[in-house]
């Protein structure tokens, strides 16, 4: 690993499944790191760009069904923080296959900010919901 991003254990949420995907999703944007300084390959980075997409929807779902089962209470907006993601990474996306200079590693900035402040920020309040549900009033 490159270590352009690495997990450490104060992204963890204390949820095992969401904390896995969340290292998954520092592992797939490391290695997409990795590709990039290696060569600039086009074809390579567009199917990289769909990977993330990809895992990112599967774990949003996922974050979004814990919503659901223990009713966060704020889970509307953490629901707008997904899709406003979602919507800001295929614009880059966008960009990038319209031949836009340095979106390879704007695009790698903003995953890499992006992941690792929604985790800490938003991804950090749902976590006593989820973790203690009769704690907090839930369940």
């Amino acid at each position: 690993m490159s270590g352009i991003i690495e997990w450490d254990e104060r992204f963890s949420v204390g949820i095992e499944e969401i904390d896995n995907q969340h290292k998954k999703l520092f592992a797939i944007i490391d290695s997409m790191f990795d590709g990039i300084a290696e060569q600039d390959n086009k074809e390579m980075l567009r199917v990289a760009f769909d990977k993330v997409l990809d895992y990112t929807r599967y774990h949003f779902a996922t974050e979004e069904s814990y919503f659901e089962k223990f009713n966060y209470p704020d889970a509307e907006e953490h629901k707008k923080q997904h899709a406003k993601l979602i919507e800001e990474t295929l614009e880059l996306q966008k960009e990038y296959c319209e031949g836009a200079p340095g979106m390879t590693l704007e695009l790698i900035d903003f995953l890499t900010h992006w992941l690792q402040q929604h985790i800490l920020l938003h991804d950090k309040k749902y976590a006593p919901f989820v973790n203690h549900p009769l704690k907090s009033g839930k369940g």
